[in-house]
């Protein structure tokens, strides 16, 4: 299905947009011209990356892109200061950028079932986290592997690794690692 979107749209002071379950290859480009929008899911479809301009969304709160094809997430999400919950589950992303450390309101991030292998990496400070869901199990995606448009692989994983770094996150109160055979735990987790 081909969906085009009016650029008059962003004329609207839409607050929330839900396109959940389409074929989305993208985010349309029309909704980076929404400054008002707090709301965006997109569960469901085939977007493969959330670019630069995810950060014209300075006031976006929540974000939802579960279950995509997910394999990049850009830096400029360090721009959207009000995003308390982002939902990446069921996607390919090998890395998050740094730059995620920057959003002090996130409090709900959800990395299940992605190519993570060690969590959280070195540099990546996220004080505000109060809820993180880890973990994988190439059981919940018909797929294991994506092959992007330069022939690179990513494979998923079903192991995943607490690094010590996992101390970092002052605030987190609940941690759920779901349908990962190989998970391991640091002992620092369990310090007081």
């Amino acid at each position: 299905m081909i969906y085009r979107f009016t650029t008059s749209i962003a004329k609207l002071k839409l607050k929330k947009v839900s396109l959940s379950y389409n074929d989305f290859d993208q985010i349309p480009a029309v909704i980076y011209q929404i400054p008002s929008l707090q709301f965006l899911e997109m569960k469901s479809n085939q977007v493969d990356s959330i670019t630069a301009e995810i950060g014209n969304l300075e006031q976006l709160v929540e974000l939802s892109m579960y279950n995509n094809k997910i394999h990049h997430l850009d830096s400029e999400i360090a721009k959207c200061h009000q995003l308390e919950k982002l939902d990446l589950r069921d996607n390919y992303i090998g890395r998050l950028p740094d730059a995620l450390g920057q959003l002090k309101k996130l409090k709900h991030l959800y990395l299940a079932n992605n190519a993570l292998v060690d969590f959280p990496p070195p540099n990546l400070r996220l004080d505000a986290v109060e809820q993180l869901i880890l973990g994988g199990s190439i059981s919940y995606r018909a797929w294991d592997t994506l092959r992007l448009e330069n022939g690179q692989v990513l494979a998923r994983s079903d192991s995943m690794h607490l690094t010590d770094d996992i101390v970092q996150l002052p605030r987190l109160e609940y941690l759920r690692i779901m349908a990962c055979e190989k998970a391991k735990l640091t002992e620092k987790l369990f310090d007081h």
